[in-house]
């Protein structure tokens, strides 16, 4: 027998619409083009970013309230990205246009999507990444076999302020994961041409912006743009193996700084096994210090969390 007191009782904040959601919810977007979605949280709502039937993009304000962007072009496919920039009240999504193009949404989300500016960033062949950090908005992506950024400071006004391409890697594969850490530093990794996981490291405080050491994690060859995050100072890594496992490798603090640890198996089980197939990467968050992945399944496409 348990005794159970209930000391304190309060609400958490955010919107109705996802209290008590601890299964799968419907959002009502019907789509039947693929394509992927991004969400990101403002102070007191959470919006939602996506490819409509249209090939162009939409957003909900907390699932709700389903709107075409004024002037979106045609997108690609694939997942979109999104982040929140608070001082200013700004969401900033990017994505790939028809065209082959990164192009980067800036709107004022401080009440509903206002003032929508387009930004296009440069030739693209694959997916884009964006994140906040180190007062600046920072994009990533492919283009050919070159890992390119752009950067813009926050303080700069809608539409503006951008820069100019800066190449990272002549030999990816893949486009980039981003992070931030601890110090504001933007941590990226990608699949070389070799498909081995690569990483650098965006140092906020360096006069060198954006140069930055790219080295390969490790020698083993991977078939899907590896996912990132941080905790405190170190960064993780989670990719999949030709064979649809996952695996994981973290860094760790050593007297020459931050190195990796080799990539470990995810396992199905206590048994020590070599894992679950999986649709794709699994995706990597840190939350109060735990590591928590999740992917789909192959053979039903189940949603599963580690």
């Amino acid at each position: 027998l348990a005794e159970v007191e209930v000391v304190e009782k309060t609400s958490i904040a955010g919107p109705a619409i996802l209290d008590d959601a601890k299964i799968w919810q419907q959002t009502g977007i019907l789509s039947q083009k693929p394509g992927g979605s991004a969400i990101t949280a403002t102070a007191n709502r959470i919006l939602m970013f996506y490819r409509g039937d249209d090939q162009r993009m939409h957003w909900a304000s907390d699932f709700d309230n389903r709107t075409l962007i004024g002037d979106s072009p045609a997108l690609e496919a694939e997942m979109l990205a999104a982040t929140w920039e608070s001082k200013n009240g700004r969401v900033y999504v990017a994505a790939r246009d028809s065209g082959n193009r990164a192009i980067i949404l800036e709107a004022d989300a401080t009440a509903g999507l206002s003032n929508p500016k387009w930004t296009t960033l440069g030739r693209a062949t694959g997916g884009v990444a964006v994140i906040n950090a180190c007062d600046r908005i920072v994009a990533g992506w492919i283009d050919g076999q070159e890992l390119k950024i752009a950067w813009k400071p926050t303080t700069s006004s809608s539409g503006d302020g951008w820069s100019m391409p800066v190449s990272m890697s002549g030999s990816a594969g893949t486009g980039p994961s981003l992070a931030v850490d601890v110090a504001d530093n933007i941590g990226f990794a990608f699949l070389t041409q070799q498909r081995r996981a690569a990483f650098g490291l965006l140092r906020c405080a360096s006069a060198d912006f954006p140069k930055a050491g790219i080295a390969d994690v490790s020698s083993d060859t991977w078939m899907r743009r590896p996912a990132l995050a941080a905790y405190g100072p170190h960064f993780v890594l989670s990719t999949l193996s030709d064979n649809r496992r996952a695996y994981l490798a973290v860094q760790h603090q050593t007297s020459a700084g931050e190195k990796w640890q080799s990539f470990e198996p995810i396992p199905a089980s206590k048994m020590g096994d070599a894992g679950l197939p999986l649709v794709d990467t699994p995706q990597v968050n840190v939350f109060s210090g735990a590591i928590v992945l999740t992917g789909v399944l192959s053979q039903t496409r189940e949603p599963l969390y580690w």
